[in-house]
């Protein structure tokens, strides 16, 4: 993400995970024990494209709510942002199905 409002902000933020992923490799990192549990109280999202992924997901739980099916338009006026991912869904799941490199996942 980027966050206009508040670039030093965002790029602190990015400096966080960055830390994060360093101490999760067995890196050094400046991320503290202390540090990390004060940002995991207070819900600190570590992974921001899981986070994303998550956020995605649940709208597109809610439109089958309300449509009763998953097959959201690809010019989805009233949430855009879901069309467009729901389309690039689609293309990892054909990729995975022909058996090339795909960014799906397990988790």
């Amino acid at each position: 993400y980027t966050f206009k409002k508040f670039p030093q902000l965002a790029q602190w933020v990015k400096r966080q995970r960055y830390q994060f992923k360093l101490k999760s490799e067995g890196k050094h990192s400046t991320l503290t024990d202390r540090r990390q549990k004060i940002l995991d109280d207070a819900e600190f999202v570590w992974d921001s494209h899981h986070a994303l992924w998550e956020e995605r997901f649940h709208e597109l739980l809610e439109f089958k709510r309300q449509f009763g099916h998953c097959l959201v338009p690809s010019r989805h006026e009233p949430n855009p942002a879901l069309a467009v991912w729901t389309k690039c869904q689609r293309r990892q799941y054909r990729l995975l199905q022909q058996g090339r490199q795909t960014n799906i996942t397990d988790r």
